[in-house]
This record gives C-alpha cells, sequence and structure tokens, in this order.
C-alpha cells in the first residue's frame, strides 16, 4: 500500500486484496468488509485505533455466542478470588485443588474429584481460549510436567506489568520505568522492574521469562536477555590461526517483501547459552552475534539489514573436520526450529559460505557464499564450485564441509579408524 500514489488507486488495490483473501479463505475465514493500513513502526497510527475498534466488536460477536462448558465458566466467574492482583500466578497444584473444589460443589459431591488429566483438558481449553496461561517446565519429565507448570490467572498483569516494563520499544507509551538495556542484570535490578507487591514471587517470574524464552539465568547469577543487549556492545571476532579450516552456512530470506521477526535471533542466542555453557562470557556475544565453544570454535551472526543469518565454525584440522560438520548440521536444524515457531511465514533460502572467503574476512557479512545451483554445477562438473559473481572457487567438499555423523567415527573404533578409510569412500560416505 506505500507504493499507492493516490486515494482512488488505494481503495481499488484495497478491493482487489479483499477479493483475493475472500477467494483464498472462502468459507474458512469471516472476512470484514474493512481493509485498514497500519504503521507498525507507530504506535500512535490511527489505524490501530480503527484496527482495534474491529477487533472489539468482533470479539463482542463471538462472546455473544459461544458456549462454555459449564466447569470453564465456572472457573472464570470465581478464579478472581483465587490469587492476589499483584502477582496472579498459581503453581499448578494450587490450580488443580480449587478446579477440583469446583467441580465436587458443582455435582454435590465432594468426593467424587475429577482426574489430572480432565483438568488438564480444562487448563488447555482456558490457554487456547487466552483466558489464562499455563507456563510449563520445557525440561520436566513427561509424568511431572504439570507439577512443575505455573498458570498465570490474568493474562494482561503478563502483558503489561512484566514483558511490557522490560520489552516495550521506545515508540510505545507507557506509564512506567522501562528496563534499560544492558549486558547483564543484577538480581537487585531486575527485582526492582519485576516488583510483584511485597516482593512476591520473582523467582516464580524469572522461571517464567525463562520458559517464554526471554531471560537466562547465567553460572554466576546474573541475568542476561538477548533482546536488551545495547547496540554499542564491540564486534564479535572468530580468533584464526594460520592453519585453520573453516565452513559455513548462511540463511536469509528468499524475497525482499519477507523479513525475520524480532523475536528469532534473541531464541537463537538463548538456544546457543544452553547447548554451549562457556558462550556465556560477555566476550562471547553482542546484540547481533554470539560465538560458541564446543570441541570446536564458531559463531552464529544477523546481519546489519536482520535479513540473514551466518552460520561458522572452525577446525585446527582434519582431525576435527567430522565435530565441525555436526555442529552445522545441529545448529542448521536448530535455526529451521526457530524459524518455524518464530517466523513461520517466512520463506528462506540457504547458501554455503567459501571457505577460502572465510579464512581472509573477519567479518562474516562480508564472506562470499555459493548458492545451491553453484554446487550442482560444481557436482556434474570436475568437483569445483565457482563463483557466479566474481573471479572466486573453492573446492566442492570443502564447502560442503564434508563429514560424517559422529556415530561413524564412534563404530570406526576413533578417528584413527576414520582416516584409514580411502579418500574416495569418505567422499561417499
Amino acid at each position: 500500500m506505500d507504493q499507492v500514489e493516490d486515494k482512488k488507486t488505494g481503495h481499488l488495490v484495497a478491493k482487489l486484496n479483499q477479493t483475493k483473501m475472500r477467494c483464498l479463505f472462502q468459507e474458512s475465514l469471516d472476512i470484514v468488509d474493512s481493509v485498514i493500513t497500519v504503521n507498525a513502526c507507530n504506535a500512535t497510527d490511527q489505524g490501530f485505533g480503527i484496527l482495534k475498534e474491529i477487533l472489539k466488536q468482533m470479539a463482542a460477536d463471538i462472546l455473544g455466542t459461544r458456549m462454555l462448558p459449564m466447569i470453564c465458566q465456572n472457573i472464570l466467574d470465581q478464579m478472581r478470588r483465587w490469587y492476589i492482583p499483584s502477582y496472579p500466578v498459581l503453581p499448578w497444584t494450587m490450580f488443580f485443588e480449587k478446579v477440583t473444589e469446583i467441580a465436587g460443589k458443582q455435582i454435590q459431591d465432594i468426593e467424587s474429584m475429577m482426574e489430572e488429566s480432565t483438568v488438564r483438558t480444562v487448563a488447555a481449553y482456558l490457554h487456547d481460549m487466552g483466558e489464562i496461561y499455563v507456563a510449563k517446565d520445557d525440561n520436566g519429565d513427561d509424568d511431572d510436567e504439570e507439577s512443575q507448570a505455573m498458570v498465570i490467572m490474568n493474562i494482561q498483569w503478563l502483558c503489561s506489568n512484566v514483558i511490557a516494563k522490560m520489552l516495550a520499544g521506545d515508540e510505545f507509551p507507557a506509564q512506567f520505568q522501562k528496563l534499560p538495556d544492558k549486558p547483564l542484570y543484577s538480581k537487585d535490578e531486575l527485582r526492582k522492574f519485576l516488583s510483584t507487591g511485597e516482593g512476591l514471587g520473582f523467582d516464580f517470574t524469572v522461571l517464567l521469562l525463562e520458559h517464554l524464552k526471554i531471560l537466562f539465568t547465567t553460572d554466576d547469577g546474573s541475568y542476561l536477555i538477548p533482546s536488551k543487549l545495547p547496540p554499542s556492545l564491540p564486534p564479535i571476532l572468530i580468533e584464526k590461526s594460520d592453519n585453520a579450516q573453516l565452513y559455513g552456512i548462511r540463511v536469509e530470506c528468499a524475497d525482499e517483501s519477507d523479513m525475520f521477526s524480532p523475536d528469532l535471533f534473541p531464541n537463537i542466542h538463548l538456544h546457543m547459552l544452553e547447548c554451549y555453557p562457556k558462550s556465556q562470557g560477555k566476550t562471547n556475544y553482542s546484540n547481533s552475534a554470539v560465538k560458541f565453544i564446543s570441541p570446536v570454535e564458531g559463531m552464529v551472526q544477523l546481519t546489519d539489514m536482520g535479513r540473514a543469518i551466518n552460520v561458522a565454525v572452525m577446525c585446527k584440522n582434519n582431525t576435527d573436520r567430522p565435530e565441525a560438520y555436526s555442529q552445522l548440521q545441529s545448529l542448521k536444524k536448530s535455526i529451521h526450529t526457530y524459524l518455524r515457531q518464530c517466523s513461520p511465514g517466512t520463506i528462506v533460502t540457504w547458501k554455503f559460505l567459501s571457505p577460502k572467503s572465510l579464512k581472509t574476512e573477519y567479518n562474516l557479512e562480508k564472506v562470499l557464499y555459493y548458492e545451491s545451483d553453484d554446487l550442482h554445477k560444481a557436482e556434474a562438473g570436475n568437483g569445483t564450485v565457482y563463483h557466479s559473481r566474481q573471479a572466486h572457487a573453492d573446492n566442492m567438499i570443502d564447502v560442503i564441509c564434508q563429514g560424517v555423523d559422529m556415530t561413524f567415527i564412534t563404530e570406526l573404533g576413533g578417528l584413527s579408524g576414520w582416516e584409514g578409510i580411502p579418500l574416495e569412500l569418505q567422499q561417499r560416505i
């Protein structure tokens, strides 16, 4: 819509979009008659007000027609008595007791208690409706998952008193002091912004933020929030040695109209901190890059425009190459998972970083990369990959970081067994 030159053309484009949406979704969605343009970077844009009124009317229409199970309606009617307004969070065990108490009164038989599976179904129903939020412990066993859960009984409290204070940008007007950007926060600093009335529930709130992939607790008890890292942090570089071998991949938005969700890289950053504890040091991360240290060293970097992510791994010699391969595959799988979770509508393409370019460039943004078609041509040719726009070439085996799953190495009795296999057979594997 930002390309429309006059109002008449704008109305025509809006009508065409509306017709297209109705043809696409047919009876699956209720398409409203209005078409609204909103500046998502301006919280005071008048389009938001129009959109809010339409959503309120749709919500009223839905609320006026839905039929709730009796137990769910009784929970909604009584749940405000179960918590204090300044901290509307219940442990799962307490929520379970309250629900079974209601059920007992409802059927006039105190001994006829609801099974926990039934309470789980009720909680899931209310969770999907947006009436409550059930935060489960992702690290717990399946049998013990609910016992470790917390139930947020007031979603507005979660959004306004917790998330807004921590993540609201300067574009959003607020009546409270916002959390400043910092590399790390102490417990006292975070408690000040997450006050829950007489200091109640701070530790549970931290657990909730960890569950929501917003916050990470370091080994020394400090708190790191990737979304709040200041842009002034020094750039992260891989320390290369003369004999180092570097390999890498790149995932980028396929089209100019595509973009990553703002929470994609913070989620990847938190994943890296959890999987690679040695990455917690201050010198190992910035607001757009995180360096990891495992048997091999590497880095994940978001480009300046925020439309591509580079992954590079470094090994000292051929002996570490299988580990470099394993790390690349693991990180590729993790990024793919978070793309589905955080940016499900973003179409991406995968590239292959040039090993030679990686050795000479310290900034991953400047590293040359190959398209999949370049590798297909090399496979059909002599095994050399040629850059489509520059006089640059690499061995295809190096570009794809030829390697094997470490299971093969174990079965062969260690790396010495792998090295004993003829090169041609290694390549085939």
